[in-house]
């Protein structure tokens, strides 16, 4: 299996392309992962771009090779690029340095002949007609997989758990955990704590002493401790 930390560099501006109109909604959830990360970092080192298929007139040019293109498409109907398009999104595919697909975006890279020797997570319904337009593909039994070149997901909600782990693989597994957390995707326990508290932990690197500290001041934000007290919590 791809180990996401050990791929050449995750870019982190992301251009998401919706198939339509009514799909827009998942790549405004994944947008909303985006603006989760910059509140908990402090930064802006995420940013974003949205378009809709059909409000395009050259689809090659609205990403370069250094940003992660997310084609987000539904449920319903696999997304068949027509032929009129179809060297533009040869071309856009090619181009970025990572490729996203959710829902029936999976189609794209595989009529286009882009797969090559990727697995790609696909939903129960589009599998039959995966395997009839490809049947080499290697479809896997999960909601979310990361492969070479491509990273997939089976829906809207895989599509939020795929861009944590896209962010936890830049900025570790302390981000991943907490962003995960902050945007409800796990249950909350006793470790959870403000966004400053968070922010804070993360500029320390993992440092026990001052994540110690900065948990004892945490815990007593009521109260005027001295330098000592906290020193010796």
């Amino acid at each position: 299996p791809v180990t996401l930390s050990r791929l050449p560099s995750l870019s982190g501006e992301f251009v998401f392309l919706s198939q339509s109109h009514d799909v827009s909604f998942a790549a405004e959830a994944c947008i909303e992962v985006l603006r989760a990360v910059r509140r908990l970092t402090g930064d802006d080192r995420y940013r974003w771009s949205h378009h809709i298929v059909d409000d395009l007139s050259n689809l090659r040019e609205i990403c370069t090779t250094s940003q992660t293109l997310v084609l987000i498409g539904g449920l319903e109907h696999p997304w068949l690029p027509s032929k009129a398009l179809a060297s533009e999104f040869r071309a856009l595919l090619r181009k970025t340095s990572r490729v996203c697909v959710v829902g029936s975006a999976v189609f794209v890279p595989i009529t286009l002949g882009l797969s090559r020797n990727e697995r790609f997570s696909v939903h129960p319904n589009f599998h039959p007609a995966v395997q009839e337009t490809n049947p080499m593909l290697q479809i896997t039994n999960t909601t979310i997989h990361h492969d070479t070149s491509f990273s997939s997901a089976i829906s809207s909600t895989g599509a939020v758990n795929m861009m944590v782990e896209l962010i936890g693989a830049r900025d570790g597994e302390f981000t991943r955990a907490n962003l995960t957390k902050y945007l409800g995707l796990c249950d909350p326990d006793e470790e959870s704590g403000a966004i400053d508290l968070l922010r804070y932990q993360r500029r320390a690197e993992g440092n026990p002493i001052a994540s110690r500290a900065l948990r004892t001041m945490q815990d007593h934000l009521e109260d005027t401790l001295s330098i000592r007290q906290i020193a010796v919590a």
